[in-house]
């Protein structure tokens, strides 16, 4: 046994010997009955079902009832995870600045990425979408750009940019996005010029073009901050007009 896990409380230790079982079954894999678990484990009824709960909590064990039944491996789904977190970031009362500081940086290495991806399906999505972006009305206009960042993500390939992503527009959509959009056609005609840009970009495979329309949207995004702030619409947000940084990260080609 690994010395760090013996120096932990008893649920604790059981815990995390279960949970490094669990990640090295596949998903879905019976791991036994409670009685076959105890023994297994040589752990007490109690202190197995406190270490179950935590598992439990984090998506990891599922429990059947009946013929079949046991516990089972499980794993956390990207909708719990992004759910939780975003939770989370609100009770910090994260200001939509503060998500476009944390976006900004991801946004642009995300377009990076995707003009190297090579994923014909991917591709051919990306395409779908922006015929369908050009005719777009405006209605539900935020969740039109979180399925544009989503694509992105896709094309991407990286599974980490793709989940902090989904976070912070989670967290944003639990401060209803589309008021930032509500009302305001200027806005969604400006927004949507650069989207369609960044995915002409990105299906010419031109980087350049793609890290300065991916650029435009940050710029666009803090200076709309900065006139709600002005205007008192949004009080407690810290952006600054005139403050737009610019990023440019390295490329899919490493």
């Amino acid at each position: 046994m690994d010395s760090s896990l013996s120096r932990r409380p008893s649920t604790q230790r059981l815990y995390l010997q279960i949970k490094q079982w669990i990640l090295s079954l596949p998903p879905d894999a019976r791991m036994g009955a409670e009685v076959e678990l105890l023994e297994r484990f040589g752990a007490s009824r109690p202190t197995f079902r406190q270490a179950i709960a935590l598992l439990e909590y984090e998506h990891l064990v599922r429990i059947r009832r009946g013929k079949g039944g046991g516990y089972y491996a499980g794993r956390p789904t990207v909708d719990a995870a992004t759910l939780v977190t975003a939770t989370y970031c609100r009770s910090l009362q994260v200001s939509r600045d503060e998500l476009i500081a944390a976006w900004a940086p991801l946004r642009i290495q995300t377009a990076c990425l995707a003009v190297h991806c090579r994923d014909t399906h991917a591709r051919e999505e990306l395409q779908r979408f922006m015929k369908l972006l050009r005719r777009d009305k405006g209605r539900q206009f935020a969740q039109t750009i979180r399925r544009f960042n989503a694509l992105l993500a896709d094309l991407a390939a990286n599974r980490l940019l793709s989940l902090f992503l989904e976070i912070i527009h989670e967290t944003e959509n639990q401060v209803d996005s589309n008021e930032f959009f509500r009302r305001r056609p200027d806005r969604i005609k400006a927004y949507r010029r650069e989207m369609l840009s960044l995915g002409d970009a990105i299906n010419d495979g031109d980087e350049v073009a793609a890290v300065v329309a991916a650029n435009h949207c940050v710029e666009l995004n803090l200076k709309w901050i900065a006139e709600d702030n002005a205007g008192g619409r949004r009080p407690g947000m810290r952006a600054e007009e005139g403050a737009v940084p610019r990023w440019t990260y390295r490329t899919g080609d490493g």
